[in-house]
């Protein structure tokens, strides 16, 4: 064998056996860093939901406030 070559692995790509199992567990950190991502985005998107429902509520609240105000009598 050349010194420049590098030993064939099983599954010919030639990267030594060794590189395998590294290679596996950068997937497995690829993996859950992404499903972590995906549940964050899920988050957000019920966050954000939420925080419109409040809006639109808030806005009724405001605009009914006023009228409250005119319907109450005032202490003179």
């Amino acid at each position: 064998m050349c010194k420049n070559s590098v030993p064939r692995t099983r599954d010919g790509l030639g990267l030594p056996a060794a590189r395998d199992a590294e290679i596996e567990e950068l997937r497995k950190q690829r993996d859950a860093a992404l499903a972590a991502s995906q549940r964050t985005e899920a988050d957000l998107t019920a966050l954000r939901n939420i925080n419109q429902r409040l809006m639109v509520e808030n806005t009724e609240l405001l605009e009914a406030a006023p009228e409250q105000r005119e319907v109450t009598p005032s202490r003179a």
